[in-house]
């Protein structure tokens, strides 16, 4: 995380909404710094960091009991709902 926060200018610098300017490791790295501060019961995670949520599970930092949700994008063509 030193290395994010030299790049973004220090703990006041800016991230863009989404993480956009944010590699997916360190959007990942965020999550898990949030998850040891806080311990929620309920962590939701974005298709972007979804792929490793598994890897979350098996964090020793995530207290036990505590459900990942990952949310999918919907898939390309799929038929909305009227």
């Amino acid at each position: 995380l030193g290395d994010l926060l030299l790049r973004l200018g220090g703990l006041s610098g800016t991230v863009l909404e989404g993480g956009k300017n944010l590699t997916r490791d360190e959007r990942l790295a965020i999550a898990r710094v949030r998850i040891m501060l806080f311990r929620p019961r309920l962590v939701v995670v974005d298709q972007d960091i979804g792929d490793s949520a598994m890897t979350l599970q098996g964090c020793h930092f995530v207290r036990r009991g505590t459900t990942i949700i990952r949310l999918r994008a919907p898939e390309q063509g799929a038929a909305s709902a009227a």
